[in-house]
């Protein structure tokens, strides 16, 4: 029992942590997500295990549950927004906000009258739009690198070494006191938003009439700097190997880069199905969200049933919302 009331005590900490953090973080639309809907299933699930005398935790947890129903809200206005766009034909609009939307928040007897589950019916109707920035090829070119799959350094804009050390132009300089530390000497760096990948030679200085073979790396965009410093350190520019001094670095040609996925279709291949729309059920469904949406009509977010749960679950938080059950 004390180990139970412990777990419990431990939860409502996190909770409170969460509450504390800036407002405008918990705004409706910066809440979508698996993270926010957790704690606030974590805080819903803990007030019912929540001892009743124990006023100061429920006071406590009672933000989370009113940003979650103004989520919810926000939601259902979301949908009913987007089937009324399928009834009319404007298939294009709707289908980036029946994305956005999450199934587990809507009501049952709205999801019931669709006659086929949310994703599926997401899934029909991004399949029919043809997508106009790609054109159905569900793919752009990568305007950052202008499909290169690499990017000129912003710290050195190209030159592989310092400013002042560019200015200086010392010929004798050593290589650790003027290598641009972004880029590592090579002057440009992997693109981070097509994820290219490439190989860096690091050169080495010959030392006692014996030349040091280079070092080949293999490297991809947002992880370059951590493989090149695996081999070589970037405090003494040093092999971590046999301690050989580093001389230059140079890299081949960016691969697998200069393409990324279209921001509007997701990816969404272009493939309308024989069958029709079923307007009937969409008008249904419509019809019913707007009456939720207007407030004429109530539902708990999270199902919620007045059981108290498992303090273990709570504790560890290994549990979630599907279909409107609470799940292992």
């Amino acid at each position: 029992m004390e180990t139970s009331r412990i777990g419990s005590r431990r939860s409502i900490h996190q909770s409170r942590r969460l509450i504390s953090r800036p407002r405008a973080r918990w705004s409706v639309p910066a809440a979508r997500g698996s993270t926010f809907r957790r704690f606030a299933a974590s805080a819903k699930s803990l007030r019912a295990s929540t001892r009743k005398k124990d006023a100061e935790a429920i006071r406590e947890l009672e933000p989370l549950d009113r940003e979650l129903l103004k989520l919810a809200q926000f939601q259902i206005k979301q949908l009913s927004a987007a089937l009324d766009q399928v009834l009319c034909d404007a298939l294009d609009q709707a289908a980036p906000k029946l994305r956005t939307i999450d199934a587990t928040l809507m009501p049952e007897e709205v999801l019931r009258e669709l006659k086929v589950p949310l994703d599926k019916f997401t899934a029909d109707i991004r399949s029919r739009v043809r997508c106009k920035r790609c054109d159905a090829r569900r793919i752009l070119k990568c305007e950052p690198c202008q499909g290169s799959g690499e990017q000129t350094c912003a710290a050195c804009k190209g030159k592989g070494r310092t400013p002042a050390a560019v200015e200086k132009n010392d010929p004798n300089e050593k290589f650790g006191d003027a290598v641009c530390i972004p880029c590592r000497g090579i002057g440009t760096i992997l693109c981070p938003d097509c994820k290219a990948t490439r190989e860096v030679t690091i050169h080495y200085k010959p030392e006692k009439n014996r030349k040091r073979d280079p070092d080949y790396v293999n490297t991809e965009s947002g992880k370059e700097t951590e493989a090149i410093d695996k081999v070589l350190s970037p405090k003494t520019w040093r092999s971590r190997h046999d301690n050989a001094w580093a001389a230059s670095l140079t890299a081949s040609k960016a691969k697998g880069g200069g393409e990324i996925t279209c921001p509007d279709c997701q990816g969404a291949v272009f493939s309308p199905p024989m069958t029709p729309i079923d307007n009937t059920s969409v008008s249904a469904c419509r019809e019913l969200a707007e009456k939720y949406a207007q407030g004429i009509k109530t539902w708990d977010p999270l199902g919620f049933e007045p059981v108290a749960y498992d303090q273990d679950v709570v504790r560890d938080e290994c549990f979630r919302l599907q279909k409107g059950k609470w799940v292992k």
